[in-house]
C-alpha cells in the first residue's frame, strides 16, 4: 500500500473518531491491510448509528474502560468524544463515579483522573497524596 494511501487512511481514522491514538499510527505503518480491516470494523460497529447513538456508545466506552481500569489520557479521549457526541461533563463524573462499584477503587481513581485531566485540569491528581493539611478549627 502506498504511503499516501496510509496517510489517507489514518486521516478518515482521526476524522471519523474525532481523535485518533499512537496504536492507530503503529498499526497503520506496520501492517495497513490491517488498519484498514480494523477501521471497517470500527467504523460498522461503533461509529455508525444503529441502534445506540454516538453519545450513548461513548458512555459506554467511559464506563467499560473505567471498569477495565484503562490508562487515564484513553479514558479522557472518549470522554472528550462523548462530550463532541453531547454528553454533559456530569454524566460522565457520574459514569467514573459507578467505576468504584465496577472496578474497586482503582477503577474510581483512573475514572476520576481521566475526567480531571479532561475538565478540570487545576485540581490535584486523583493520585496525589496530601499531607500535613493544615487542621481545620471548627
Amino acid at each position: 500500500m502506498p504511503d499516501d494511501k496510509n496517510e489517507e487512511l489514518l486521516q478518515r481514522a482521526h476524522e471519523t473518531r474525532g481523535f485518533h491514538l499512537g496504536v492507530h499510527e503503529i498499526m497503520n505503518a506496520a501492517d495497513p491491510e490491517y488498519m484498514e480491516h480494523y477501521q471497517r470494523w470500527l467504523e460498522f460497529t461503533n461509529l455508525k448509528d444503529r441502534h445506540l447513538d454516538m453519545k450513548t456508545k461513548e458512555i459506554v466506552h467511559v464506563a467499560v474502560h473505567v471498569a477495565r481500569q484503562t490508562d487515564p489520557d484513553h479514558i479522557k479521549a472518549h470522554m472528550l468524544a462523548a462530550v463532541k457526541a453531547g454528553a454533559t461533563k456530569e454524566e460522565l463524573f457520574e459514569v467514573s463515579e459507578m467505576g468504584f462499584l465496577l472496578g474497586g477503587t482503582t477503577s474510581l481513581l483512573l475514572g476520576m483522573e481521566a475526567w480531571r485531566r479532561a475538565f478540570r485540569p487545576d485540581l490535584r491528581r486523583a493520585y496525589d497524596l496530601v499531607e500535613n493539611q493544615p487542621h481545620q478549627e471548627e
